[in-house]
């Protein structure tokens, strides 16, 4: 609570003062060591994006006080790029930058906040755009090396680490995947569990039953899937485990609050059930009759507005 209470000053400082680099570094690390990524990505690109208007104006004897040196101008991201919208609507929070803005994007942030950036478009599932811009970077670090030496690199030690993790990441999880497509459900799961572990060696917790909760799309998605797993091996009780991992991540998962509902049931826990029956039908009835009100903690990727009225009615055939 004492976080977001100074989460919630900074964003009010950052309207009065907001070309202030060290504002939104702070809020960046806060916003990341609450595990909400998602945001962590749009207020990178965000603030990104407004510092397009500096292009070609710090030049000759304003160089030195250029706080993105050696960065050619923006070809395909501009100032008003996010327009309007805010990011605690869902119309805001939807847009995100594409392969040809976001590595436009991540050089017009501090050295400080790339590697939030980063990580957080691969636990936001964002792999091709995450590519990308980790091999911008790469040449970006190369000319400036040239330019004033090899003193560049201490400030991108973590790169290579961040892109082994998005290779591993990538790699484990198609291998997952493909395992549960052929029905190998032990084996998906044990791997699911493998590319959770990834963001391991530090910077998020870990739940008192040993499950990860590095946080983004990513992760709550690995503990949905392994869920998928133990209920098809008929391990109702790890898969409700695994769904309470997902829905700790997003509270409002619908596919994660359905299948525990679902394994709530098997074990003949039937209060527990309804609760999270109605509770999915809630979520739902309310996004349908207003998406505007959907806020941060909403569930992007798998929201009301992915549910067909069949769906809906099957439910409640479940519920009696």
């Amino acid at each position: 609570r004492r976080v977001l209470f100074r989460s919630g000053h900074i964003k009010m400082a950052l309207e009065i003062a907001s070309g202030c680099l060290e504002l939104h570094e702070t809020i960046v690390k806060l916003l990341a060591g609450l595990n909400r990524w998602r945001e962590v990505a749009s207020h990178c690109e965000r603030f990104a994006a407004s510092n397009v208007k500096i292009d070609g104006c710090l030049i000759k004897g304003l160089s030195s006080k250029n706080p993105f040196p050696g960065v050619p101008a923006s070809k395909y991201l501009h100032a008003d790029h996010f327009g309007n919208t805010r990011e605690d609507e869902l119309k805001g929070a939807e847009l995100k930058l594409d392969r040809k803005t976001a590595p436009e994007a991540l050089l017009r942030l501090p050295y400080t906040m790339m590697p939030y950036y980063l990580r957080a478009l691969r636990l936001e599932e964002r792999y091709h755009v995450s590519e990308i811009c980790i091999s911008r970077l790469d040449d970006y670090v190369s000319l400036r090396a040239g330019a004033i030496g090899q003193s560049i690199y201490s400030h991108f030690a973590w790169l290579s680490d961040e892109r082994d993790k998005l290779r591993q990441t990538k790699d484990e999880r198609e291998k997952a995947d493909n395992m549960y497509a052929n029905t190998e459900y032990e084996k998906a799961a044990k791997k699911y569990a493998a590319c959770l572990l990834i963001d391991s060696d530090g910077g998020h917790c870990q739940f008192t039953d040993g499950s990860s909760c590095a946080g983004g799309r990513l992760h709550a998605i690995l503990h949905c899937n392994r869920a998928a797993c133990f209920m098809a091996l008929k391990r109702y009780r790890e898969a409700l485990t695994e769904c309470t991992a997902a829905l700790r991540i997003y509270p409002r998962y619908l596919k994660a609050l359905l299948r525990r509902a679902r394994c709530h049931n098997r074990l003949e826990r039937f209060r527990e059930a309804e609760t999270d029956y109605q509770r999915w039908l809630e979520i739902v009835q309310q996004g349908k009759e207003d998406d505007s009100n959907i806020v941060l903690d909403a569930c992007i990727f798998d929201g009301p507005h992915t549910i067909k009225a069949k769906e809906v009615n099957d439910v409640q055939e479940e519920i009696g």
